[in-house]
């Protein structure tokens, strides 16, 4: 079974010091419940890690053999702007459920880049938190999250609060079971920019990058929606979908997504 990596390996590594070894994050969720007959049921990895979690203590550590290999996302854009001390290139992650896990790294990686780069600004964009903008587009990382409820698996909300509020990120969120009419990530994304003038400037005028990662279905809504707002700005959705194929050989769009 493939779980996404869920930190950083240059921020894990600097806070082992550069040691004999590095912790590794993943977001898994557990997955349990009963059959329509009644029969009890279990995700075999998912609970064999929660087993192996619940026998580790301090003084006795429990093994888990495991293999790592390339993910879907590469060529995450690092360049920082020497006189703005940002990037300067942005990044639209758009996710769901546990499919942020991956989405974490790559934002703990640019964050960890941009402080190495000003440590003295603690990492708030233009070094000040006391004037939030209204638009989530200013910022270089924005981020659209969706899950079923806030209160239940709105996973990391902690760090994507605290990164909001010092203008690290701009956060926008779904929670589909919060209110009797579903919301979406894809829906969201639309509510933000209705007429997909802000999307398009963020790929084409500022050379951002798009990545999602989520469901197979959730991806291709998402997909869908971004194909539609693209469209009302370059003629049509063929273009657009020319446009998203030009960004993916360039390694400025990328999907990771699982049924």
């Amino acid at each position: 079974r493939e779980f996404s990596i869920a930190s950083s390996p240059s921020r894990e590594w600097q806070m082992t010091k550069a040691g004999s070894w590095f912790g590794m994050d993943l977001c898994v969720a557990v997955v349990q419940g009963k059959t329509p007959l009644g029969r009890s049921y279990h995700g075999l990895c998912s609970d064999y890690l929660c087993r192996q979690l619940g026998a580790s203590t301090i003084d006795n550590n429990a093994t888990v053999r495991c293999w790592i290999r390339p993910g879907s996302f590469q060529q995450l854009p690092i360049s920082i702007d020497q006189d703005r001390h940002q990037f300067t290139e942005p990044v639209l992650y758009i996710g769901a459920g546990t499919g942020i896990a991956p989405l974490r790294g790559l934002l703990q990686e640019r964050q960890y880049q941009l402080k190495q780069h000003r440590p003295f600004l603690d990492g708030d964009e233009k070094g000040t938190n006391d004037t939030p903008t209204r638009s989530i587009w200013q910022r270089s990382d924005i981020l659209i999250f969706g899950c079923r409820k806030k209160t239940a698996d709105y996973y990391y909300q902690q760090e994507w609060e605290e990164m909001e509020r010092h203008q690290q990120l701009g956060l926008a969120t779904a929670f589909s079971q919060d209110q009797w009419h579903k919301i979406y990530v894809q829906q969201v994304l639309k509510s933000v920019d209705p007429e997909g003038e802000e999307l398009l400037s963020h790929l084409v005028t500022r050379n951002g990058s798009l990545y999602i990662a989520g469901g197979a279905k959730m991806a291709r809504s998402v997909k869908d929606e971004i194909v539609e707002l693209l469209g009302k700005q370059v003629g049509g959705e063929m273009r657009a979908k020319q446009l998203l194929t030009k960004l993916q050989r360039l390694g400025r769009f990328r999907v990771e997504a699982w049924s």
